[in-house]
C-alpha cells in the first residue's frame, strides 16, 4: 500500500492558540489537575505541547479520511490551500484559515472525550466541525480550490445534428429502420434527415 497521508497537521499549535481560549485548553489538556501555561502548551518539547501536536495531527488525519474518498482532494492539495505567491508574503487563504479551524475544532472534540465527564455537553464547536467534516465526506461543501469548484459543476454536452451526421452511426445509416431520432431534426417539407 502506498500511503497518501501528510505527516504534519493542517494546524500548529500556535495557530490552534487563535481559534480557543488557552485557559480553557490548559485545563482540558493537563492530566494532572494544574492549568497548562500557554508557553508551555506551545512548545513541542513539553509532555502537553508535545499531546496538543498529537491530536491536531489526529483531527488532520480525520479531515483527510473525509476528503480523500473519491480523489475529491490530495493530501498535498489540503497543504497547499494558499498559492505560492500568496505564501512568500505571508498572506494566508479563507480556505486554509477553514482547513485550520476545523482542525482545531475536531482535536477540541478529541480532547474533549479525553475527560472522564460524559454528562458534559460536547462543545458547539466541535458539533459544527463533525457536521462539516460529514458535508466535505458527501461532497456538500468543499474546499475553495478551482478544481474543486470545476468538479461541481457537471459537463452536459448538447448533441447537435451535424454531430450526429459526422459521427454517422448506425442509426443515423439505418434512419428508416429506427424512425428519428430526437437528436436530429428533419427539415420542413422534404420528409428525410439532414
Amino acid at each position: 500500500m502506498t500511503p497518501a497521508s501528510a505527516t504534519s497537521s493542517y494546524c500548529t499549535n500556535a495557530q490552534f492558540v487563535q481559534f480557543y481560549d488557552v485557559r480553557t485548553i490548559g485545563d482540558w489538556i493537563s492530566d494532572d489537575g494544574t492549568r497548562v501555561t500557554p508557553v508551555i502548551l506551545l512548545d513541542i518539547t513539553t509532555a502537553p505541547g508535545a499531546l496538543l501536536a498529537a491530536l491536531l495531527q489526529k483531527a488532520s488525519g480525520m479531515i483527510e479520511a473525509a476528503c480523500l474518498i473519491g480523489g475529491r482532494y490530495s493530501a498535498s492539495d489540503l497543504a497547499n490551500l494558499t498559492t505560492t505567491a500568496d505564501r512568500l508574503l505571508g498572506l494566508t487563504s479563507n480556505t486554509e484559515l477553514l482547513l485550520q479551524g476545523l482542525v482545531a475544532d475536531l482535536a477540541v472534540w478529541i480532547m474533549w472525550s479525553r475527560r472522564p465527564n460524559r454528562d458534559a455537553q460536547m462543545p458547539l464547536q466541535s458539533q459544527l466541525a463533525l457536521g462539516t467534516l460529514e458535508e466535505l465526506r458527501n461532497g456538500t461543501r468543499i474546499f475553495g480550490t478551482q478544481e474543486a469548484i470545476n468538479a461541481g459543476l457537471p459537463e452536459d454536452p448538447v448533441e447537435t445534428p451535424p454531430d450526429v451526421i459526422h459521427r454517422n452511426g448506425a442509426t443515423y445509416q439505418m434512419n428508416r429502420y429506427f424512425g428519428v431520432r430526437g437528436n436530429l431534426r428533419i427539415p420542413p417539407n422534404t420528409g428525410t434527415n439532414f
